[in-house]
């Protein structure tokens, strides 16, 4: 755990760890893909069903626009996608520091939807 005084100024590279970047339609389709940290109801709580909606929060290492990259991101999966997710994906890849490629959209809000999801073990 790290303090830091409210006043302090921080150096860039915290400051886009602690804030994500805002979703640009104009960026669309948005690839993303890196660690996939967890995976959420939309209330907030532990994703137990699989079934969508659900968000998906992950670190972006590789994405269509810099900006993203080096940043953690909430991905909302909608119910559009079926199931993308399956219970071999959580204990092949999740559990085990797998990685997570989506290709994403925004909203009108400015929050990241998925258009494509997919799970991949780690290598």
């Amino acid at each position: 755990m790290v303090f830091v005084r409210r006043d302090a100024t921080l150096p860039p590279e915290v400051e886009r760890l602690l804030r994500a970047p805002a979703c640009d339609a104009g960026d669309a389709p948005i690839e993303l893909s890196g660690l996939w940290l967890e995976i959420l109801e939309v209330d907030g709580r532990a994703e137990l069903d699989l079934e969508p909606p659900y968000d998906v929060d992950l670190f972006v290492e590789q994405a269509s626009e810099p900006r993203y990259e080096r940043t953690y991101l909430t991905v909302r999966v909608p119910p559009a996608l079926g199931t993308p997710i399956t219970r071999a994906d959580i204990e092949t890849s999740v559990w085990e520091g797998g990685s997570i490629a989506l290709r994403a959209r925004c909203t009108e809000e400015g929050n990241y939807v998925a258009e494509e999801v997919e799970a991949s073990p780690p290598s």
